[in-house]
């Protein structure tokens, strides 16, 4: 968030309050990449309870918590696609293969939240979309930003 052109300390911004089914996100779609931990489930069921739906890229060893976060935005009747993240040689390739999956099965892509770079332990770590298949980060950075941006303006 910036204040005053200066970046402020408060992350996440705050959604804005609404009534359960009735905020600015109502039947928006959310593609989340990276965002199966606590904080990210907490935003995921926030969101949902807020009326909008969520597909979330998660790393297999973290299916145990996808499930669980499914299991939360399904508890406010909204939809949750869960979508395996898989180390690629050509992660711009998987970016637009899960925009594509999330608009053939939820019906459009409205917002997108990169989680991946707190995905490990809560601290960020950069990714340019490009590292070695052995890295830590199997997430397709910067591909799935102008993935997700392009199907939005798309539809607008």
């Amino acid at each position: 968030m910036i204040s005053n052109g200066q970046p402020s300390n408060e992350f996440p911004a705050p959604l804005p309050s609404a009534e359960k089914g009735r905020g600015s996100i109502a039947g928006k779609v959310v593609l989340i990449i990276g965002g199966v931990g606590d904080m990210g489930r907490t935003l995921a069921a926030e969101l949902a309870e807020q009326g909008a739906h969520v597909a979330l890229v998660y790393r297999r060893q973290a299916a145990e918590e996808a499930h669980a976060t499914k299991r939360q935005v399904e508890a406010h009747q909204r939809e949750c696609l869960l979508i395996p993240a898989t180390p690629e040689d050509d992660k711009r390739k998987f970016a637009r293969r899960v925009v594509k999956h999330v608009v053939d099965t939820l019906g459009r892509l409205d917002i997108f939240i990169d989680y991946s770079s707190a995905a490990d332990n809560g601290e960020p770590h950069a990714t340019n979309g490009d590292e070695a298949s052995g890295s830590r980060d199997v997430f397709p950075g910067i591909g799935m930003l102008v993935a997700a941006m392009n199907q939005i303006a798309e539809q607008t």
